[in-house]
């Protein structure tokens, strides 16, 4: 509910995911593939034990304005990788965001705002302008890492994004 033109959010999952083989279908695309037969349990990349998430925004609407502010984070996402071919994927690009000790990659945390502003209100149109800013500090961070299924993905550096609507 807002307040005064206030609203936040603040929200906390903490989750274990594991799967038992076997898998059936999809595109593996390295070469030494993880045996996963039938009844074998495994922890899959998407199994992230913390992820919160935290957000305020301000909006006054007979002047057409709003802005936010949104924090995100993430504990990492494990490595699917026998012990066999932790050096060689100590060697890749980006390995300094994983925690070989732990199996995972690093934590992150990651914080956008965005501001919009209506620039004209007439009968039939509206025009305004939104400007957002995401992974404000600019922080390199690794979704997952070296992943059998998925392979590596990383997160995308500070981006600024506008936009003009007219509607």
């Amino acid at each position: 509910a807002r307040y005064r033109g206030w609203s936040s959010y603040v929200s906390y999952t903490l989750a274990k995911v594991e799967q038992i083989g076997p898998i059936n279908g999809g595109l593996f695309l390295e070469e030494n593939m993880l045996e996963i037969t039938p009844g074998t349990r495994f922890t899959p990349d998407h199994d992230q034990r913390h992820v919160s998430a935290a957000g305020i925004t301000y909006l006054s609407a007979n002047r057409g304005f709003s802005a936010s502010v949104a924090a995100r984070y993430g504990s990492g996402t494990p490595l699917e990788v026998d012990e066999d071919d932790l050096a060689d994927l100590m060697k890749r690009p980006g390995a300094e965001l994983v925690d070989f000790e732990r199996g995972r990659v690093r934590a992150r945390l990651v914080f956008d705002a965005t501001v919009a502003q209506r620039l004209h209100r007439g009968d039939r149109v509206e025009t305004s302008l939104r400007v957002g800013a995401f992974n404000l500090t600019n922080r390199e961070y690794a979704l997952n890492f070296g992943n059998p299924f998925s392979g590596t993905h990383f997160g995308a550096p500070r981006s600024i994004r506008a936009e003009l609507r007219v509607g």
